[in-house]
């Protein structure tokens, strides 16, 4: 109930201040030590609770579940309505209210992460390692640093447009979809030893007013991030966008995934797994017209001692979205004990993302940024129809 969520808003704030969860497990302390987060994967457990706790209650989950019911309320047919679209995973994106609602749970990770202190040398720094020149590469154009997106129309078929159980029909849907033309990272770096690192790549919006509560954090784009080798020299790496952890990389399309699982072939988790990652059409942001102006930064971080990094088969790794999920045979593992979106996941000094890529005044030489610039070929319309052959088409 409302009540209930607000009670469980209030106690997991109080709880980041204090630097302690009162998990039905038992206390849970908050906090940062050597290279590790220990306190981000209890505050999830917490907000996404496998067991709801009577203190901290199940808020992303419930706070679902309530949107959901205010279309009962709305429909005044609470025993016989269904609940909105909030209220069910496979169609609560279609809800304007589930973004706000994902901001005000980002936010409470985010407060967490500010009461952590900023990044010093021993996290920034990689003595020996400089980067000496970046730039990414469209394969639609022969400028480096520009990148392409356009909308275009393509089709999928699905057992229902909800997702659940029918009775062995489908339907195709045709949609618009942002999209963007294919491109890779160069990165050159000069290293003074034999060592390894790992290189992670975000995209910061450039020249913009971020709202108030909002911060730079939230709105970087982690692109890439991969265990690199150097040699003593120069190492050129070039590394194409689909290769990110961060997509999806299943070789089924949905609609045999979802056959499967109705069929008993696959199991629930086999079925989610193989969804996890962003789609690689939605890799970029879409940009404008004229173009607009992005940050590409780029940083090389030191592999923590014992980190698993070093012993992952990365070759398999390429196959598989194991940020979002980590690796299955693995139990989950995360072959980066680094927090996610480091150095990038808490405020940084001033606000200033930039100030990370400097020490004393002078540039750390594992860090770059570069200017790139995302522009938008505009093709979609605004109509929406529906044909007779169990097509529907979204557009717009």
């Amino acid at each position: 109930n409302p009540e209930g969520m607000e009670m469980a808003y209030r106690s997991i704030r109080q709880a980041i201040r204090e630097g302690t969860l009162r998990m039905v497990s038992g206390p849970q302390r908050l906090g940062y030590a050597q290279g590790v987060d220990y306190g981000i994967s209890a505050l999830g457990d917490a907000l996404e609770a496998f067991v709801p706790s009577p203190i901290l209650g199940n808020l992303h989950n419930d706070g679902h579940q309530q949107i959901g019911q205010m279309h009962q309320a709305t429909m005044r047919g609470m025993d016989t309505t269904p609940l909105g679209v909030m209220g069910n995973p496979n169609g609560a994106v279609r809800d304007p209210l589930f973004f706000r609602w994902h901001k005000v749970i980002d936010d409470i990770h985010q407060e967490y992460k500010n009461t952590l202190q900023p990044y010093g040398d021993e996290e920034l720094d990689f003595p020996g390692v400089t980067i000496t020149e970046a730039h990414v590469q469209s394969e639609g154009g022969h400028t480096a640093n520009t990148l392409y997106t356009y909308m275009d129309t393509t089709t999928t078929r699905l057992q229902s447009i909800d997702l659940q159980a029918t009775d062995g029909s489908s339907v195709n849907i045709a949609y618009d979809r942002l999209n963007h033309i294919g491109f890779s990272y160069h990165v050159n770096i000069q290293s003074r030893v034999e060592t390894q690192g790992i290189m992670r790549i975000f995209l910061i919006p450039a020249g913009i007013r971020l709202p108030a509560h909002t911060d730079v954090t939230q709105v970087a784009v982690e692109m890439d991030r991969f265990l690199i080798f150097l040699n003593p020299g120069s190492n050129y790496f070039t590394r194409r966008s689909t290769s990110s952890p961060f997509v999806t990389k299943s070789a089924m399309p949905l609609v045999e995934l979802q056959e499967r699982l109705l069929m008993g072939q696959i199991t629930e988790e086999q079925f989610n797994w193989s969804g996890c990652g962003w789609p690689q059409s939605m890799v970029l942001p879409r940009g404008r017209e004229g173009g607009m102006p992005f940050r590409l930064y780029i940083m090389v971080s030191q592999v923590l001692p014992g980190d698993s990094a070093l012993t992952a088969n990365w070759e398999r790794m390429q196959f598989t979205s194991w940020s979002w999920c980590g690796v299955r045979r693995n139990e989950g593992d995360v072959p980066d004990s680094r927090p996610m979106g480091f150095p990038l996941d808490r405020a940084p000094p001033n606000g200033n993302w930039q100030s990370l890529m400097f020490k004393n005044g002078q540039k750390r030489g594992n860090h770059i940024a570069v200017d790139v610039s995302i522009r938008h070929d505009p093709i979609g319309t605004t109509s929406r129809t529906r044909n007779n052959n169990n097509n529907i088409n979204f557009r717009g």
